[in-house]
């Protein structure tokens, strides 16, 4: 899993770490929209990784997904049980949590992969 990202430490936010020197563009974002509401819970203390490319099947965490996306997981560190907000549009401009971007998306934007339906398998 990888670390929770800190600004105070670099003094940039999290899209200047990017290269960029603005929130991006969320209409220009392609990566899909698993969720246009945060997943809010209690985070055990321990060790996450967020899924950055909106594509894991085990939202808000990171499966793999990412390869060749250009996106890679966030490394999150909890270090005491306490409840959070994952952004679950991955448009934040504070990940991994979510500060309220959900709210601005555009309805056209790029949706999360089909949920896929169990089915029973015959013998």
């Amino acid at each position: 899993m990888l670390g929770k990202h800190d600004s105070s430490r670099s003094g940039k936010r999290f899209w200047e770490t990017l290269g960029l020197s603005k929130v991006p563009d969320m209409s220009s974002d392609d990566r899909p929209i698993p969720q246009r509401m945060p997943i809010v819970g209690v985070a055990e203390a321990g060790e996450y990784t967020w899924c950055a490319c909106g594509r894991s099947a085990n939202q808000p965490y990171c499966d793999g997904s990412h390869k060749n996306s250009g996106y890679l997981p966030l490394r999150v560190v909890v270090k005491s049980d306490r409840k959070v907000a994952w952004c679950a549009c991955k448009r934040t401009g504070t990940p991994p949590f979510c500060d309220g971007s959900h709210a601005k998306l555009p309805p056209d934007a790029p949706s999360g992969p089909p949920r896929l339906k169990s089915i029973r398998l015959d013998d």
